[in-house]
């Protein structure tokens, strides 16, 4: 019996897994859309990005191209839109980054977007950010924030 009980025990969560997925299923739980956009600003789970990615999915053409700022390829992957640039995740190099900056320049993609974590601020040279936040400024305009990314489109 003390053996049954430790067994059982031991695989209870697994048997509750289905009795939770029936409840998120009925009664969801808050959704990280507008959460990660408040202060303090929090990096994106990779649950998070997924989400933004099928938006920019479901929210773009299949033939206009995307940029996802920083260490966007989980977000460029599920939204299936391709990058204006090679780099599509950020590679920090002198040849890659003089790429990158021809590639916007001459390629302006139909959507930027751009992570608003003190994380993208930290890890992105600045020289990047200012040559994308000039950018922005000049041929974009601000859709919204949703799931920890500012979302802006082109402006026509």
């Amino acid at each position: 019996m003390p053996v049954m009980i430790i067994i059982w025990l031991i695989f209870f969560p697994k048997l509750l897994n289905p009795i939770i997925n029936v409840a998120h299923f009925i009664r969801p739980e808050a959704d990280s859309i507008d959460k990660l956009c408040t202060q303090p600003y929090l990096q994106a789970d990779d649950n998070s990005k997924k989400k933004l990615g099928l938006w920019i999915k479901s929210n773009t053409d299949p033939r206009e191209r995307v940029y996802v700022a920083g260490y966007g390829s989980i977000v460029q992957a599920y939204s299936e839109r391709q990058s204006p640039s090679i780099f599509f995740n950020v590679t920090q190099t002198e040849s890659a980054k003089k790429q990158l900056f021809t590639d916007l320049g001459t390629n302006k993609p139909f959507m930027i977007v751009i992570p608003v974590s003190q994380e993208y601020t930290y890890g992105i040279n600045s020289d990047i950010r200012l040559f994308i936040d000039s950018l922005v400024i000049r041929n974009y305009s601000f859709i919204r924030c949703i799931y920890g990314y500012g979302v802006y489109g082109l402006r026509r």
